[in-house]
């Protein structure tokens, strides 16, 4: 069970981009691209029925920084930070 946005703001989604051609100009290949959506997830392993209704009111998050994370799906979902940096503050 995952709370969405409906799209990427245009920020998020220049991060995005600008990402993807850095990693295309050192060949690193980016497998299993879907929609990216900023989300969190609540719960995994729920079965539906769920609530298919949006928040009450916008939730707003203020991201200070970027981690690029590893991801073991085999193993129970878990996740090692491999690095962090800081976002410029919004001018």
């Amino acid at each position: 069970m995952v709370a969405a946005a409906r799209r990427a703001a245009a920020r998020v989604q220049a991060l995005w981009d600008a990402l993807e051609r850095e990693l295309a100009a050192e060949s690193v290949a980016v497998h299993g691209v879907r929609e990216r959506v900023p989300h969190v997830t609540v719960r995994r392993g729920v079965k539906p029925p769920w609530p298919d209704a949006p928040l009450p009111a916008p939730v707003r998050w203020p991201v200070r920084d970027f981690h690029l994370l590893r991801s073991d799906l085999l193993d129970g979902f878990a996740y090692e930070q491999l690095d962090r940096w800081p976002l410029a503050a919004a001018g």
